[in-house]
């Protein structure tokens, strides 16, 4: 038995302190809501497409970086192309939520 055990109890504690702080951070902000007078069900609640968006701009980047790098620069260092295609095609979908969420609110 070597260190090797320690990574699934890693991962699995790490995802449930990442789910109950989220929730607690979440409980806080109501009551805190809630002790300055206002309603938490009238305020607006933040985007859902930021997370699906991140995952599909993940995806293309990497969709992208595998055809860039399979078929067009074989003699380009690899991670760099990866790293550089994920960030670039989630930071495309960003812009493209943040412009969908202005034009709601206007």
């Amino acid at each position: 038995m070597g260190p090797e055990i320690l990574i699934p109890i890693l991962i699995t504690l790490g995802a449930f302190t990442l789910v109950f702080g989220i929730r607690y951070l979440n409980n806080k902000e109501r009551m805190a809501m809630i002790e300055k007078g206002m309603n938490p069900a009238e305020h607006p609640k933040q985007s859902s497409l930021k997370f699906p968006a991140a995952c599909v701009g993940f995806g293309t980047g990497l969709l992208l970086a595998f055809f860039t790098t399979e078929y067009l620069l074989k003699t380009f260092n690899e991670e760099a192309i990866y790293f550089s295609f994920i960030l670039l095609c989630v930071g495309i979908a960003m812009i493209i939520v943040h412009s969908i969420e202005d034009k709601r609110r206007n």
